[in-house]
C-alpha cells in the first residue's frame, strides 16, 4: 500500500485516478503512474477500480471523485457509449482507453494507438512499414489501435479473427485484407508474417488457467524471420513468445506499449509530461 498508492498520504485533498476493466487481477499501470505523481509531487492515487460494466464504472467514477480513468479490456469499445465527447483519434480508431472528467461530462481519448506506435518502432527499428506485411490477431479495442497503427506507418496487413465479421469491420476502414483465425488461413498469414501483432488477452496471466496457456498461433509454425509482439506483459513471454522465440523469431512483449501509452494518459490527466 505505501510502496504503490503513497498511502500514508493519502488525504481528503487526494485527486483520485484508476483503471478500470474485468478482471483486473493484472496490471502495472497503478505502479507507473503513482511513480509519476511522486515525481512531480503531486497529490494524486491511482487506483484498480473492477467494473463488469463501463456504466459501472461510470457511476462509480462519479459518486467517489475520480477525475480521470484509464480503461482497459473488455470495456474499450462499449465505454463509448457512456461519454459525452470524445477525441478525433478515438472516433476514427472505435475504441477508447483513457476517460477524463471535465465540465461537460466524461470525455474519452485514445493513447494505445501513439503507445503501440512507439513500442512498435522502437521494437523493430522500422519508422515505415511501408514494404512489410503485417498480422494483427484479433478484432477488439487493442487490434482496432494496432490497425491505426500500421496504416500510420503504411504497412500492408490482414487482419485475422475467429469471427470474421468482426476482422472485416475494422479491415474495410483501412483497406485491409482480412481473414478467419485458423488453420484455412494458414497460406494467407505466411504471406503476411513480416510483422505479428497479438492484440487479443489469450495467454495472459490470471485470465483464466487454460485461457494463460493458450498460443493464439498454435497452427502456425514460426520459420525465424518474424517479428512478434505481443501486447500481453504478464507472464513476460506467453506461450506464443515463448515459441516464436525458440524458432528464432525476435520477440518483444506488450511493457512497453503500456508505458508508453500510459505516459500519454498521464499529460492528459495532469497536464504535466512524464519524464
Amino acid at each position: 500500500l505505501q510502496e504503490v498508492y503513497n498511502f500514508k498520504n493519502i488525504n481528503k485533498n487526494t485527486k483520485l485516478f484508476g483503471i478500470t476493466g474485468s478482471p483486473l487481477e493484472t496490471t502495472s499501470s497503478p505502479s507507473i503512474h503513482n511513480a509519476g505523481f511522486r515525481a512531480h509531487a503531486m497529490n494524486a492515487v491511482y487506483i484498480p477500480i473492477r467494473s463488469d460494466s463501463p456504466d459501472e464504472a461510470i457511476d462509480f467514477a462519479n459518486k467517489v471523485g475520480v477525475r480521470g480513468l484509464s480503461v482497459t479490456f473488455p470495456h474499450k469499445e462499449s465505454i463509448l457509449q457512456e461519454l459525452k465527447q470524445i477525441s478525433e483519434k478515438t472516433g476514427a480508431i472505435g475504441a477508447c482507453n483513457t476517460i477524463i472528467h471535465g465540465d461537460s461530462g466524461w470525455q474519452g481519448h485514445n493513447t494505445d494507438a501513439i503507445g503501440l506506435k512507439k513500442a512498435l518502432i522502437a521494437f523493430t527499428g522500422f519508422k515505415s512499414f511501408r514494404r512489410k506485411r503485417v498480422a494483427i490477431i484479433g478484432a477488439g479495442g487493442a487490434a482496432k489501435a494496432a490497425a491505426n497503427v500500421v496504416k500510420e506507418l503504411k504497412g500492408h496487413c490482414c487482419i485475422f479473427n475467429r469471427t470474421v465479421s468482426r476482422a472485416r469491420e475494422i479491415a474495410e476502414n483501412y483497406g485491409f485484407k482480412y481473414a478467419f483465425l485458423g488453420l484455412e488461413s494458414l497460406d494467407l498469414l505466411e504471406s503476411y508474417s513480416d510483422i505479428i501483432i497479438q492484440a487479443t488477452s489469450i495467454g495472459m496471466k490470471n485470465k483464466s488457467a487454460s485461457h494463460e496457456k493458450e498460443d493464439p498461433l498454435g497452427f502456425y509454425d514460426f520459420r525465424g524471420h518474424e517479428c512478434v509482439y505481443d501486447i500481453v506483459y504478464e507472464p513476460k513471454k506467453t506461450p506464443l513468445l515463448q515459441r516464436a522465440e525458440k524458432a528464432g523469431c525476435k520477440i518483444k512483449n506488450g511493457y512497453t506499449m503500456l508505458q508508453y501509452q500510459a505516459y500519454e494518459q498521464f499529460k492528459l490527466f495532469t497536464g504535466e509530461d512524464y519524464e
